[in-house]
C-alpha cells in the first residue's frame, strides 16, 4: 500500500499513461492490414487485463479514501478499542461496589514495587485520553462518547 493518497494518485496516473501509450501502439499494429491473426486475438486478453487493473485501482482508492465506510469491513483493532472504551464507561457508571470497580481502581500493593518500569495497566490508555480522573468523566455520557473517537483512533 502507498502511504498517502497523493502518492497513490501519482502512481495511478503514471500507470494509466503507460498503459494508454501501450494500448495505442498495439492498436496501430493490430489494425494494420497485414497484421497476423494471432495478434488480433491478443486484444481481448489485454482488455481483460486492463479491466482487472481498473478493479484493483478502484479497490485501492476505496481503501485510501475510507476503507471502513465503502467496503463495510470492520477493523479488528478499532473494534476492540471501541469495546474497551464502552466497557470502561460502563464500569465507571456502576453504582454499587462490585469487584470490577474495585479491581479497576486498585492502586496495587502498598510498599511493594518491583525495580524498573511499572507494568502497563488496563486503564492507562483510557487515562491518556480522558485524563487521570476518567471514572468521573465517564459518568457524563455525552462527554464520554465524544472522547471515544479520540481513543479508538489513537
Amino acid at each position: 500500500m502507498l502511504s498517502s493518497e497523493s502518492s497513490f494518485e501519482a502512481v495511478a496516473n503514471f500507470c494509466e499513461d503507460v498503459i494508454s501509450q501501450k494500448e495505442v501502439a498495439e492498436r496501430v499494429l493490430e489494425e494494420a492490414p497485414d497484421a497476423h491473426p494471432l495478434r488480433r486475438r491478443r486484444m481481448a486478453r489485454r482488455r481483460r487485463k486492463f479491466r482487472i487493473y481498473n478493479i484493483i485501482r478502484e479497490a485501492e482508492a476505496l481503501y485510501v479514501n475510507s476503507a471502513t465506510c465503502k467496503t463495510m469491513v470492520t477493523d479488528a483493532l478499532h473494534y476492540a478499542q471501541r469495546l474497551k472504551w464502552r466497557w470502561a464507561g460502563h464500569i465507571a457508571r456502576m453504582v454499587d461496589d462490585r469487584w470490577t470497580i474495585r479491581l479497576t481502581s486498585w492502586p496495587g500493593l502498598a510498599g511493594h514495587r518491583k525495580v524498573g518500569r511499572p507494568y502497563a495497566r488496563w486503564s492507562d490508555n483510557i487515562a491518556n485520553v480522558a485524563g487521570i480522573n476518567w471514572m468521573q468523566v465517564a459518568k457524563d455520557r455525552d462527554q464520554w462518547s465524544s472522547l471515544e473517537e479520540a481513543f479508538t483512533l489513537a
